[in-house]
Order: structure tokens, then sequence, then C-alpha cells
């Protein structure tokens, strides 16, 4: 890990970091210690993949020294940490992020209201988690950037949002496979940035649509 911290500071045109498949989750907070800091220093790093590392073997100082530093690069805009077995996320301090997919964990609890209203997203992806809870319409009030969201195969219950509906940059929604309920909004069908929406597998009701329910061809809860 210090060849790699060492190399990232002596070397500031990388921009792009892949450390897909690397088993990270066995190392320790000493050894985790000199990469964050060169995470935290590191003035172009634009894109962070650490898919697939075990992340959720971390001894809570080393996790503790990876999420802090992810938190204090300002420049950091692009984040993968799919397929590591996480079951809590911190979104607070990672302003810059654009890009954040987290899909493939075993996160719980509702959706992170920290994480839907940072400022620059426009790509979430938490499918194939644990969410549980409510889509509360309160916490898309920011996400004025937000293009592509995926929350497929969540545990997540209750009415969908009409607020999702007048994201105008909005064009990829899925929520399928969770235990939604109650009316489609109107907004969602209506809405003319969106070219993907995928709500199937739920217990939705369409009556409040009328003829603007799914278009003929598609399968149900698909537009």
């Amino acid at each position: 890990m210090r060849e790699l911290a060492d190399t990232l500071l002596g070397n500031e045109s990388i921009t792009s970091l892949n450390l897909f498949g690397n088993k990270m989750g066995v190392i320790s907070a000493a050894v985790m210690q000199p990469l964050a800091n060169a995470l935290a220093r590191h003035r172009y790093l634009t894109t962070l993949n650490l898919r697939k590392n075990e992340l959720c073997q971390l001894t809570e100082g080393a996790a503790r020294c990876l999420g802090e530093a992810i938190g204090e690069n300002s420049t950091l805009t692009k984040l993968n940490l799919r397929q590591n077995g996480l079951g809590k996320l911190s979104a607070d301090a990672m302003r810059a992020l654009a890009e954040f997919d987290a899909s493939s964990n075993r996160l719980t609890g509702p959706l992170p209201p920290a994480l839907v209203s940072l400022p620059n997203l426009r790509l979430l992806d938490l499918s194939n988690n644990e969410l549980n809870g409510t889509l509360s319409g309160d916490n898309w009030a920011d996400a004025t950037r937000l293009e592509r969201l995926n929350l497929r195969g969540n545990r997540l219950r209750g009415s969908i949002p009409p607020e999702l509906g007048v994201l105008r940059g909005l064009t990829h929604l899925d929520l399928s496979g969770n235990e939604l309920d109650g009316p489609v909004p109107v907004a969602l069908v209506t809405a003319s940035s969106l070219e993907h929406m995928d709500i199937s597998g739920n217990s939705l009701d369409w009556s409040t649509v009328g003829r603007q329910g799914p278009r003929r061809g598609a399968s149900d809860g698909e537009l």
C-alpha cells in the first residue's frame, strides 16, 4: 500500500484509479493509512473503482481511514463501491460526487437523504441491496442534476413520490423488484425527460393514470 500511495503522490497526472478485485478487506488501519492519506491529498483524481474488494471485512479503524479520505478528496466525481458486502454508508462529505455505484452490497435501512441531496449527483445506483423504508418526497428537492436512478431489487415500500416525475434531468428510473404500492404518479408517466422507466415487480395501481398507463408491448410496469 505504501508503494501505491507513493506512486499516487508522485504522479499527479493520474485521474483514474482502478483497484477492482484486490481483497482490500484484510488490510489493517496502519497499512491503510498511507493510501488514505494519498487519496485525500491527490488534487486531480476524479475516478476511484473499489469494486469487489471485500471492504465489509475492514477493521473499524481502516474503514474510517478510507471513508474520511474519500470524503476529503474534493476532486473525486466517480466512485464505485459495488460488491463489497457493505452494510452502511456515509456520504455527507462527498460533495463533488457525480456518479456513485454501491449496488450489490448489503445496505439496509432507508435511502440515505445525504446521498440524494449531493449537489452534483447525476447517477445513483443502489440496486440489489436490502434498503427498506419509503421514498419520501422531501428527499428529492435537491436532486436537480440527477439523470439516472437505480434502486431495483431492494425492499422499499410505500408509494412512489410524484416529485420524481418533476426532476427535469431524470432520463432513467428503475424501481423494479421492490414492495412499492399505491397509485402510479401521473407526473412520472407524462415526464418528458424519461427515456426508460421500469417499476415492474411491485404492487402499483395504474387506474389513476388511465390511458397514460404502460405502452403497448411493454412488460407490466415498464415504459
